[in-house]
């Protein structure tokens, strides 16, 4: 499963019910319950919200935790990019496109995550956290 940079952020800052089940999915990764798949753009992502909400103290901190847990690393190719430019046409926000080219370039199906604009393409499943 394909985790998206929402599950993360809102694990490190969300003191919410969101944030508590967030932290749990992570706990998961970290147990190795589930096999959790990321990019480079996951962290991008993850450090430039953190830094704009909090700090980039805080930020730093949460991408040392991120690369610390037992995540697949996936590689961002040429052909990840030709795959998003065609999500892209689709109604897709460029970084989300980024993200289901990276999924659909290996073969993952589901993503972890809260952001509804994944529910636009078909060929992936978006699991939210209350369905985890």
């Amino acid at each position: 499963m394909y985790i998206d940079s929402n599950i993360f952020i809102y694990a490190a800052i969300d003191n919410t019910e969101t944030g508590k089940k967030a932290r749990n999915a992570i706990e998961k990764i970290a147990n190795g319950e589930i096999k959790g798949y990321v990019s480079p753009l996951v962290i991008d992502e993850v450090m430039w919200i953190i830094q704009k909400m909090v700090n980039r103290n805080v930020a730093y901190r949460t991408v040392q935790l991120i690369t610390s847990l037992p995540l697949v690393w996936l590689d961002i190719s040429y052909e990840t990019t030709k795959i998003a430019l065609e999500i892209y046409q689709r109604g897709l926000d460029p970084r989300d496109s980024f993200h289901i080219g990276v999924m659909k370039e290996y073969n993952i199906s589901e993503i972890l995550s809260e952001d509804r604009d994944f529910d636009k393409i078909s060929e992936i499943r978006r699991v939210s956290l209350n369905n985890f």
